[in-house]
């Protein structure tokens, strides 16, 4: 019989774990399959983890994808890494994406979140280039990645799910890893950088807050044992 103390909850301690969401296009070479021949593009919707080396079926169960109704199914759920979806056509739309966290860490737990298929390259934010910039990516045959970063926090988890989540610490990222970007200007390059460096800065501090706070957890339960005689 599992230890009921396994299945108490640790208050005041949270768990975070990043991830990165999002679309990527590009035109179709007119020598590309299409399901229909009005599609300009193909495209994928993903679900990732912000260091490729980490496994984010360690605490997903499934990820569920929400397209238009034009396409057939319009829900498509993926039950192991690699999480998304590949697919060709010609309009941009929101997807809404559902994220189930395995019952045995957190019971009914998900994470709802939406994103907007992007075809086009955005114009630059400050307006320097402006359209003629983005039809130039566009013309250059790049890529447009539109991603974001996201945190699936587990609040109060049990023992249990916080010893499982602490075994596999989150990788830390490396220089070299952080500058991979898929921006097209210098600025919003060095806007996505930071953020994703002030990311990681602030899930190293929570988990070393939460080691402090699990530390005090067990030894408070340990005297509790103790005064209870238990082994």
């Amino acid at each position: 019989m599992a230890s009921r103390h396994h299945h108490s909850r640790l208050k005041g301690v949270s768990h975070s774990r990043p991830i990165l969401y999002g679309t990527h296009a590009s035109l179709l070479k007119p020598n590309d399959k299409r399901a229909d021949p009005s599609h300009t593009h193909k495209w994928t919707v993903f679900v990732r983890p912000v260091h490729p080396n980490e496994d984010l079926s360690l605490y997903i169960k499934r990820v569920q994808f929400k397209l238009h109704e034009s396409f057939d199914p319009p829900l498509r759920t993926c039950d192991a890494p690699p999480y998304e979806v590949h697919e060709t056509g010609w309009g941009e739309f929101d997807i809404p994406i559902k994220i189930t966290i395995h019952e045995s860490l957190e019971p009914r737990g998900h994470v709802q979140l939406t994103h907007t298929l992007q075809l086009y390259p955005k114009e630059n934010a400050d307006g320097a280039g402006g359209s003629s910039g983005a039809a130039a990516a566009a013309a250059a045959g790049k890529p447009v990645v539109s991603e974001r970063y996201e945190e699936i926090v587990f609040n109060e988890p049990t023992e249990e799910t916080y010893r499982r989540l602490a075994a596999h610490p989150v990788p830390v990222m490396t220089k070299r890893a952080l500058g991979v970007t898929h921006v097209f200007t210098p600025a919003t390059e060095a806007e996505e950088l930071g953020k994703l460096k002030e990311a990681c800065e602030k899930v190293e501090a929570q988990l070393e807050r939460d080691r402090h706070k699990l530390a005090e957890k067990e030894a408070e339960l340990a005297r509790l044992k103790a005064s209870l005689g238990e082994d």
